[in-house]
């Protein structure tokens, strides 16, 4: 199996064991666990900090560890994190233990877009990360769809434990991937015009799509009367459309960097990234 197909299953698999609580949480402590709403919007300011501490951080754990060891690791613990609220089931502690877990996710992220890029390079980097985004949207295409059903029949405790439990099952593939070691240089925050107008279109890239969990499921809710269950098909849908056309707006952009002569800019690269 190429590496490239490896990587796509374990992000889809992990990517599938997150979409199956990630849409939800927000809503769970709301509804379930009598979170006011400005106490889940502190909840995810909260978890943006972390997002961006475990972002910076995470490269210096990654060069130290090795890719495939903080892939490894950073499995373990996440899971263990989500099986832990799992079986705690009180409000304040499965806060806690999700921001946590959010913490290891971001640690796992790192890792796995920095071993693609140790392992591809120039017009190959483009396919790869397109096919192991494909994986990723895949698992995000059916994982809220299950999560949802059970959301609505078995309670957000079970999305818990099926999480935790999915998260750890890549472990073996993980095993199989070479392992890629950093210099550890010294953080270096100096970006030039290009990149920093991609990191301005991801923001608001994220802004929207930050809309699709707490926000767009708490109105359909409360305002238009959908289940949990009806809301996660529309989830499903967004996911499955992009699945249908990551591969083919991968290769589009490859043929247009090949036509410019191999000019690879960030932001270039960026886009199909973010697909």
């Amino acid at each position: 199996m190429k590496e490239i197909n490896r990587i796509a299953i374990i992000g889809g698999v992990r990517s599938f064991s997150g979409s199956i609580i990630w849409p939800f949480i927000g809503f769970a402590l709301y509804r379930v666990y009598g979170f006011s709403l400005d106490t889940v919007s502190i909840f995810y300011l909260i978890q943006a900090l972390i997002n961006v501490i475990a972002s910076i951080g995470g490269g210096i754990v990654v060069d130290y560890l090795g890719r495939r060891n903080a892939m490894m690791l950073s499995t373990v613990l996440s899971s263990l994190a989500l099986f832990t609220a799992y079986l705690v089931n009180l409000p304040i502690p499965i806060a806690g233990l999700i921001l946590l877990q959010t913490f290891f996710n971001n640690i796992y992220n790192v890792s796995s877009t920095a071993i693609v890029g140790d392992i591809y390079k120039r017009a190959d980097l483009v396919k790869a990360f397109s096919r192991q985004r494909v994986g990723i949207n895949a698992g995000w295409a059916l994982g809220p769809l299950i999560g949802g059903y059970m959301f609505t029949f078995y309670g957000f405790r079970m999305l818990l434990l099926v999480s935790s439990l999915i998260a750890i099952i890549p472990i073996p593939l993980v095993r199989l991937l070479p392992e890629f070691k950093g210099a550890g240089s010294i953080l270096n925050f100096n970006v030039n015009k290009e990149f920093a107008l991609f990191l301005i279109s991801t923001f608001l890239t994220f802004v929207l799509v930050g809309q699709l969990g707490f926000g767009l499921l708490t109105y359909y809710n409360a305002q238009l009367h959908f289940t949990e269950f009806q809301v996660s098909i529309l989830f499903a849908i967004n996911g499955i459309m992009i699945v249908a056309f990551q591969d083919l707006v991968g290769r589009l952009i490859t043929d247009f960097l090949t036509a410019l002569k191999g000019d690879g800019s960030p932001h270039r690269f960026g886009t199909t990234s973010l697909i």
